[in-house]
């Protein structure tokens, strides 16, 4: 607090790597006596499944938002995770809406990059999501109808991708 200059963190996001490590549970409750204490206004989690997120509202973690992956190739937001957080009232941060770029007009009938050749990390990620999920040659088809829809309505890809994440929360 004293390197921000502030006397209350407004959100903070808790991560953790390994549900299989109990300690989460007691780092979110040692939280939330801070948040009690009025040092943080509000606590967040990222990359938290709807079955850990449960857990954690269920101990009475007041937990308002989860940053999580969430597009037209990640969809893990929707279904489970979504009636979690309508339930609780708790929203969903998204990222990764346009997969480091690959959900855009950029991309589209383009050959396969090998993974290790992409220039971020966040493209090697994303190249993985892509895998993950069919494939090259099912992303390509995924880009062709999202082209078409765009083009329906004069617009870009990213956009269409932007959208559907917006109206699919």
């Amino acid at each position: 607090l004293d390197r921000l200059g502030v006397d209350c963190i407004d959100l903070l996001q808790f991560h953790w790597w390994n549900f299989q490590h109990p300690a989460w549970l007691d780092a979110l409750h040692e939280l939330s006596a801070l948040r009690k204490e009025g040092l943080i206004r509000e606590i967040g989690v990222t990359n938290f499944d709807a079955h850990h997120l449960r857990i954690a509202l269920a101990h009475g973690i007041p937990i308002v938002s989860n940053q999580i992956s969430h597009s037209v190739i990640d969809r893990r937001a929707m279904k489970t995770m979504q009636l979690v957080c309508e339930e609780f009232g708790v929203q969903i941060l998204a990222y990764g809406t346009l997969a480091g770029g690959f959900l855009s007009n950029r991309w589209l009938g383009k050959k396969e990059p090998a993974t290790d050749t992409l220039p971020t990390w966040s493209q090697m990620k994303y190249k993985r999501f892509i895998d993950a999920a069919g494939g090259w040659n099912v992303f390509q088809q995924l880009l062709d109808t999202l082209n078409q829809v765009a083009i329906k309505h004069t617009t870009s890809i990213a956009n269409i991708a932007s959208r559907y994440v917006l109206e699919n929360k």
